[in-house]
């Protein structure tokens, strides 16, 4: 009897010892895919599309049924405008769990994309149902309106964004830019104040003070905080561009041309983005027309024709330098 019980207590107490091992290691692994995932988000948060893909697609080969990295993979695609792979994982990930929030969002902003404003407002409609007042939606949403031209339509998205969130310098920094499109400068001014008064090191808030200024043809003020945002961020290629436009106007050529190839060397990857193309258009015209103050024909002409290979859709006068009508004289008068 005895031996039987000591027979029980070891076969229980094998057992107890095989749970803790599986339990131990299963918590491991979670662990390690955790951190594996994390730098995934890492990867991505400093621009490394490549690579943050790289991590989440073997994160998804041992957890195929993980909606929340499905819908990263999609984000990603969507980054880098790959836009037919971004679509497939967003379904795959609502396929999975119909109300995950960041699929939904990014398939709205694909919609908006491809111009299909009927399934746009479908997913919109049943986003907002199942959260009505996140922030990040709205925001997310209005960022994608905005970078479509539609300035009233994001707008509302804005101002719902900060409704729910009202000390948000990302939202602020985005209204702020929304208003100077609107034309509306003093309150482009005080959502951009309000943003770097929450957070000082929002250089592309320092930059909309900056484009204000310039706009309202305070070259001094602009300039400061211009390089007040260079400083927090040395490869905002807005703030050179903008920077260089003004010392060209200044008739000081040579810190205008050191700034304006400084905005060529960071635009030259982001061609995808049409307003990244317009100010890369406008650079080149600033340079040949440097160029051609200073009596480089050669330079001058080589310029010119850079210039006349960007197309763009955009016509914010804030790039527009010389038409590619007057481009065309110029080219036909040096040549």
């Amino acid at each position: 009897m005895k031996t039987k019980q000591k027979f029980e207590s070891k076969l229980v107490f094998g057992i107890i010892i095989i749970l803790l091992i599986f339990i131990t290691a299963n918590y491991f692994v979670e662990k390690n895919q955790q951190d594996f995932v994390a730098l995934g988000y890492e990867y991505f948060y400093e621009g490394d599309i490549e690579n943050a893909l790289l991590v989440f697609k073997q994160h998804i080969e041992l957890n195929p049924k993980d909606d929340i990295i499905l819908a990263e993979i999609g984000i990603s695609y969507y980054e880098i405008d790959n836009f037919i792979d971004a679509k497939t994982y967003f379904l795959k990930s609502l396929k999975i769990n119909n109300k995950n929030t960041v699929a939904l969002v990014g398939l709205s902003k694909l919609y908006l994309v491809e111009d299909d404003l009927e399934n746009y407002n479908n997913v919109v409609d049943f986003l907002l149902s199942i959260k009505p007042n996140d922030s990040w939606i709205y925001l997310e949403l209005g960022i994608t309106l905005f970078r479509k031209d539609m300035y009233p339509e994001a707008h509302q998205m804005f101002l719902l964004a900060y409704k729910y969130d009202s000390n948000n310098d990302v939202i602020l920094k985005e209204l702020g830019w929304n208003y100077y499109e609107l034309r509306n400068f003093s309150k482009a001014l005080e959502s951009f104040n309000k943003s770097i008064k929450i957070n000082p090191n929002n250089d592309l808030a320092l930059a909309g003070i900056g484009t204000v200024y310039s706009r309202l043809n305070n070259s001094k003020d602009a300039i400061g905080y211009f390089k007040r945002a260079l400083k927090i961020n040395p490869n905002n290629k807005l703030s050179y561009y903008k920077l260089g436009r003004i010392y060209y106007d200044l008739n000081q050529d040579d810190k205008a041309m050191n700034l304006i190839n400084k905005s060529i060397e960071l635009s030259v990857d982001y061609l995808n983005d049409q307003k990244t193309r317009k100010s890369l258009e406008s650079s080149y015209q600033v340079m040949g027309l440097i160029a051609l103050r200073q009596g480089n024909t050669n330079s001058s002409i080589d310029y010119f024709e850079k210039s006349l290979e960007l197309d763009t859709n955009v016509l914010d006068e804030d790039y527009i330098l010389l038409t590619k009508e007057e481009v065309r004289l110029i080219l036909l008068k040096l040549k």
